[in-house]
């Protein structure tokens, strides 16, 4: 009995080693990537008088998103079919650009290169990656951050030296360069939220910039009060709640934010069983 006992030990112990040395291999380079799909990109022949960016927090290292797993038999299957149900919402509203928050780009030992497969299968010409989280979450390793999506071409800025946690993407339109910057920022405490905000706004400059994500704060703010008093960013500042559905009262989290000369002509969100959260659209008019 005790040898029986000690073998079965022994193979356990095996198992969880070998298991956890080949979780935690990862390749290199995944810190910030990016790639063109199959898809053509929308063409730029002429000046496109309007642009419509989405925003959406997929909620894929959320507590929404494992019990929905948990539900569903944890089968591996589960993680495409939660980026198909993206896809879909996607192809509905045929945005320009999205910003995509707490999306993985690989959640071992299952699936790797998501970010890609999205926009395969959302018909997105481009995409930009920029990891911000790697941890072990129950027996899968997450490897996430945010992602932008377009379906123009995207030029992928270098991270600057005091590595920023978002990614920027350089848009080329007739009217001019337009950066695009990603933003998931603390959601605990107001003061880091402001330093993550202003530290962006810094990066940016004098750019004229798309700004969008999950803010994690509601617009009375420091931060929401910070961008609109810069007077840098048109886009709706108050609009209607995004937040998560745990929320009570529920409140605004995920903004866009556009250039100060662009008018923004629509804003809607967008209810969904896939997320926690809604997604945002936002509909601006382009003025060079």
């Amino acid at each position: 009995m005790r040898k029986w006992l000690l073998l079965l030990s022994l193979c356990f112990i095996l198992t969880i080693s070998i298991y956890s040395f080949w979780i935690l291999q990862r390749s290199g380079g995944m810190a910030l990537t990016f790639a063109i799909t199959k898809h053509l990109p929308k063409p730029l022949l002429e000046a496109p008088d309007k642009i419509s960016v989405m925003t959406f927090n997929v909620a894929m290292k959320s507590r929404h998103f494992y019990e929905a797993w948990f539900f569903k038999g944890f089968f591996p299957s589960f993680i495409k079919e939660h980026l198909n149900q993206v896809a879909n919402i996607i192809h509905e509203e045929k945005p320009d650009i999205v910003v995509l928050t707490e999306m993985p780009q690989q959640m071992l030992p299952f699936e790797e290169r998501l970010v890609a497969y999205l926009a395969d299968k959302s018909g997105m010409y481009s995409w930009v990656f920029n990891e911000n989280d790697d941890k072990v979450i129950g027996f899968v390793r997450y490897i996430g951050g945010n992602a932008i999506l377009s379906r123009y071409p995207l030029q992928c800025n270098p991270q600057p030296p005091n590595g920023l946690p978002s990614p920027l993407a350089t848009l080329n339109l007739p009217s001019g360069l337009i950066w695009v910057a990603g933003v998931h920022n603390d959601h605990k405490n107001w003061q880091i939220n402001l330093n993550q905000t202003t530290q962006i706004i810094g990066e940016l400059g004098n750019h004229p910039s798309i700004l969008a994500g999950d803010f994690n704060v509601p617009p009375e703010s420091p931060s929401i009060r910070f961008l609109e008093a810069s007077k840098l960013f048109s886009g709706e500042f108050h609009g209607p709640p995004t937040s998560p559905l745990f929320d009570n009262p529920p409140v605004v989290n995920d903004y866009i934010f556009a250039p100060n000369t662009w008018s923004l002509i629509d804003h809607r969100v967008i209810a969904n069983k896939t997320s926690d959260h809604k997604a945002v659209v936002s509909v601006f008019k382009i003025k060079s």
